[in-house]
């Protein structure tokens, strides 16, 4: 693949904002290197290394992978030839090793002190990298009275299937992180390429990423602290990104975290202080949050317009939800939103009408700039469950009373203070699709009730009936197992997980009409209480794939006018509205 003029950092060689030519020569598409000797008591934790795979780079053939960051136990790693000759010790900084003019297969072991982890993986040199042989742009269309996802090319059924890409520093998102400085570059473009490989010859066709901007060690979008706009480096890397999916026909739905706008000084003056949730429901957060969307769709389309194509959706947030500790839920007063409507929070019914015409007025103002740039582009929003939290919709609006606490899950304090939406509220929406997480505990053989009442809390079958699934494709945008809820209900470790992930997916895809799946996660590896699945048994990906048969597909209608009206295959290519010192300035949007 020759991809040039994308600036991203991939490894030790390269820094941010050189333009190389990469060529992809074979990327080790297995789970990697687990422990033979684990040193934590069991080896879910996953692959010591992995996601290793020769590249040619700017003339040099670069053998890369990735560090377990949940197995510091691994010090070095010994780089041996097909001769067994070793072509170098590197210390765990050094992702990558330089073995041009060496014959493979190599052999890739990692060290622990004093003493090798295993035999190590054998990286072999394929068939030279070929893009894939076609990609279709995705819109929507019905079949059977069901709303489908349908490659506009082809016309034929998509079904997006594929897992979330996480990647953590300081326990938050930086996927595309870029040097400032405040701290180095994230991004890795030769790990980017190794991942959509790794999908790619599994059989997978989407993947689900985090666009933030939100703390001073992980600027993200924001950039350095004291400057204003988008900073372009992150959105260069974000590109790349784009550019490596489609080539290996991989669709991207990436999302804004939750809320989550820049702290840089530009956005600063503009929220007045203000922080998370609560800009939902100011006018000031509103018209923010569409600036950011749309300058960062305006820089993508400006850089090269055939990026918009490997957008699946664009999400606004990770698990949209009111937070009952934060403005306007926190009053117990009348309080003026951002809609223009006041609400007494002092009555139970109006909570519960502030939230969700709120989010009402949110997603006619955010989707609309979405349009605005591009009328193909597809919107979505992520949602948990509201039983995930201990809270149940069907109680109407005594789900938002906060003396209605239940413990909900463990790893937040105050998850009981979390409320996500009733699932009519997407359906009545201008969302093209819905996006919903399920992580069903207990017994395999409840699983089915389990996933019932988990959907029913949130309203399930009354935002059916209201148009979700008929007229909006629901994809399961994250399926997972909790390791204390399968040790708890089975005992078995990774492979009482792997059921689970099979049987969520079952139940949500075969049962209740969802159209598309993705586990959490690839690997992710920082979240040691969940299972993740390149640490499940080799062969999983494309077994948990292929285990599932949908129903027969071909589209009998073509996509829906709302979907596809317009939409340009070729888009015009327009300079950025404005750039100063590498930051892309936000156009101003009217309300």
């Amino acid at each position: 693949m020759l991809l040039e003029g994308f600036g991203f950092s991939c490894g030790d060689n390269l820094s941010i904002g050189e333009s190389v030519k990469i060529r992809v020569l074979s990327a080790l598409l297995l789970t990697g290197i687990f422990l033979s000797h684990p040193t934590r008591g069991d080896d879910d934790l996953g692959p010591a290394v992995y996601l290793a795979g020769l590249h040619e780079v700017s003339g040099k053939t670069l053998l890369h992978w990735k560090y377990n960051i949940a197995k510091p136990e691994v010090a070095e790693v010994r780089v041996v030839d097909s001769t067994g000759q070793e072509v170098c010790r590197v210390s765990r900084s050094i992702r990558q090793a330089d073995v041009t003019g060496r014959t493979g297969p190599f052999r890739l072991v990692p060290v622990m002190t004093g003493r090798e982890a295993g035999e190590g993986i054998t990286v072999s040199v394929e068939e030279p990298w070929k893009p894939a042989d076609s990609f279709s742009r995705i819109g929507i269309g019905q079949r059977g009275g069901c709303a489908e996802f349908v490659e506009l090319a082809t016309g034929k059924v998509f079904h997006p299937v594929g897992m979330n890409y996480v990647p953590l520093r300081f326990g938050d998102h930086a996927a595309f992180e870029a040097a400032t400085t405040v701290g180095e570059g994230f991004y890795d473009a030769l790990e980017t390429e190794s991942v959509m490989r790794l999908l790619r010859k599994n059989g997978y066709n989407t993947v689900r990423v985090f666009l933030a901007g939100r703390r001073p060690k992980n600027p993200g979008l924001s950039g350095e602290a004291d400057t204003e706009g988008l900073y372009t480096p992150y959105l260069d890397n974000l590109a790349d990104f784009l550019a490596r999916a489609s080539s290996n026909g991989i669709h991207v739905i990436f999302n804004f975290c939750d809320v989550d706008l820049p702290q840089n000084r530009y956005f600063r003056e503009k929220l007045g202080g203000k922080d998370g949730t609560e800009n939902l429901f100011l006018s000031s957060g509103v018209l923010a949050f569409r600036e950011m969307v749309a300058s960062t769709l305006d820089y993508l389309k400006a850089k090269n317009p055939d990026l918009l194509k490997a957008i699946l959706g664009v999400q606004f947030n990770n698990e949209i939800c009111a937070k009952l500790t934060r403005w306007p839920f926190s009053e117990s007063g009348p309080v003026s939103t951002a809609n223009g409507k006041t609400y007494d929070m002092s009555v139970p019914e109006d909570r519960s009408r502030c939230f969700e015409e709120g989010l009402g007025y949110f997603y006619k103002q955010v989707c609309a700039a979405v349009k605005e740039v591009d009328s193909g582009l597809l919107t979505c929003e992520g949602t948990f469950v509201a039983a995930a939290v201990g809270r149940d919709h069907r109680t109407g609006a005594a789900a938002f009373d906060p003396a209605n606490l239940a413990k909900g899950f463990g790893w937040e304090k105050d998850c009981g203070l979390r409320v996500p939406p009733a699932l009519p509220v997407f359906a009545e929406s201008p969302l093209d699709f819905v996006d919903v997480h399920l992580y069903p505990a207990g017994k395999l053989d409840g699983f089915e009730q389990s996933v019932e009442n988990l959907l029913e809390s949130s309203r399930f079958r009354d935002a059916v009936a209201a148009g979700l699934c008929s007229k909006k494709p629901v994809i399961l945008g994250e399926c997972g197992a909790f390791k204390a809820h399968v040790k708890r209900d089975t005992g078995d470790g990774t492979a009482g997980a792997m059921q689970r992930w099979s049987e969520i997916r079952r139940l949500a895809c075969g049962k209740y009409g969802f159209t598309g799946y993705l586990g959490w996660s690839l690997e992710t590896f920082e979240q040691t209480g969940i299972f993740q699945a390149l640490a499940f048994a080799p062969g999983f990906l494309r077994s948990f794939r292929e285990e599932f048969n949908w129903p027969e597909t071909g589209a009998d209608d073509p996509p829906n006018s709302d979907a596809a009206a317009g939409l340009p295959l070729l888009l015009k290519d327009e300079p950025p509205n404005g750039q100063a010192n590498g930051y892309f300035v936000p156009q101003t949007l009217s309300p």
